[in-house]
């Protein structure tokens, strides 16, 4: 019951999120030169907290984070609201609201902060909500490797439909209906996921810094961390820089929910792969199998399938990362997220350089590569991690 709370929760709030930021990007809250700033902002919220986040949080706690995630991410809702409304209705309630609201900022000023505030809360509030999420995944997996992977898999429909809706409000989805989505979901995560865990269920009570050091950063540990946040790492940067290559190879770009579908069964598939299978093996062979696939393929449908297998290995990097992290699940779920926002830098200064010069082949093979090294990576750090 709580897999099936929290994985609609996780649709819900990265739904909301995308929303929320696109749909203030659509009514031009923000100017063009800020909009990069406003982006980077709440990805470092969003996916850089959750590492700190999740050493005050065990598996006795998850649903408070949670919650605590989604509240915040409803005040976020409700700012976007505020400012959406202005902006756009330009009604009288929202006009005499705006004017005991920003009087001291002056209205443009005073709606941009308004717009920043709401993308900070909504940032905050996804960690929040992911570091519950993920360690309810990962205490509750039985050692198995397909329940984080159903959990994470629903995220990916959720950002591209939000993105979606956000950008054309025409299709008639507003902040009512999300705000009303979001605290559903947060009541479903709070009432079904609030009973009693049994003993064969391990719960991970919060480290001390000192034991978390001695389990994270102990010689044989640290060497397989790094090379399980390496193989994170590349699967974030080759999953944006491949979808840019093709974009620039092939004209016209394919829908964005498309994509979000592949990545989607890719997440959720591979964790019931990995548990049939052997996790060593079904990873290796997905990295290496998604090469050509995603970069010397012509074919649309071999490019998704190559976006499948590469989210393939979600679930068995991020159930190894734990195991690594002795009892601070939540901590190790951060620093999954943490190796994804480095993907995400990474991608946005070459997704530049690649714009401004012809080093499309360059970049291809520089990539390629990162992905025989990620599966190097992947073999030996699941075969010492067992």
């Amino acid at each position: 019951m709580s897999l099936g709370a929290y994985s609609f929760a996780h649709f819900i709030v990265d739904f909301s999120c995308a929303f929320l930021l696109f749909r203030l990007v659509r009514v031009n809250a923000f100017s063009a030169d800020s909009i990069v700033v406003v982006f980077g902002l709440y990805n470092t919220l969003a996916f850089g907290l959750e590492f700190l986040i999740g050493l005050f949080f065990n598996a006795r706690t998850a649903r408070i984070a949670s919650v605590c995630g989604e509240t915040l991410l409803a005040g976020g809702l409700l700012a976007g609201a505020f400012v959406v409304h202005v902006i756009v209705d330009n009604n009288e309630m929202f006009d005499l609201l705006s004017s005991f609201c920003l009087p001291f900022w002056g209205r443009a000023n005073g709606l941009v902060l308004c717009s920043i505030l709401a993308c900070v809360f909504a940032g905050i509030g996804n960690a929040f909500f992911h570091v519950g999420g993920g360690i309810d995944s990962l205490t509750r997996n039985y050692g198995k490797y397909w329940r984080p992977g159903t959990f994470i898999s629903t995220g990916a429909l959720g950002l591209s439909l939000g993105i979606y809706y956000g950008n054309n409000s025409e299709l008639g989805v507003t902040f009512v209906h999300v705000l009303s989505m979001t605290i559903i979901s947060a009541g479903g995560v709070w009432f079904f996921c609030k009973s009693p865990y049994d003993d064969s269920i391990i719960i991970h009570e919060k480290d001390s810094c000192l034991s978390l050091t001695r389990n994270c950063f102990s010689s044989r540990s640290f060497g397989i961390l790094l090379a399980l946040l390496f193989v994170i790492f590349s699967r974030s940067l080759v999953g944006f820089l491949a979808t840019e290559i093709w974009n620039v190879r092939h004209v016209p770009a394919f829908p964005g929910i498309a994509l979000a579908f592949a990545a989607f069964a890719g997440k959720f598939l591979g964790g019931f792969g990995a548990d049939l299978l052997n996790a060593r093996l079904c990873g290796v062979l997905a990295i290496i199998t998604a090469i050509p696939l995603l970069f010397l393929s012509s074919s649309l449908s071999m490019f998704w399938l190559g976006v499948l297998l590469l989210n393939s290995t979600t679930a068995i990097t991020l159930t190894a990362t734990a195991r690594n992290c002795g009892k601070s699940v939540g901590f190790a779920f951060g620093l999954t997220t943490l190796a994804l926002l480095a993907g995400f830098f990474v991608y946005d200064w070459i997704a530049l350089l690649i714009e401004r010069c012809d080093c499309l082949s360059s970049v291809t093979t520089v990539l390629i590569v990162v992905m025989i090294i990620s599966a190097l990576a992947m073999a030996v750090s699941i075969k010492q991690e067992g």
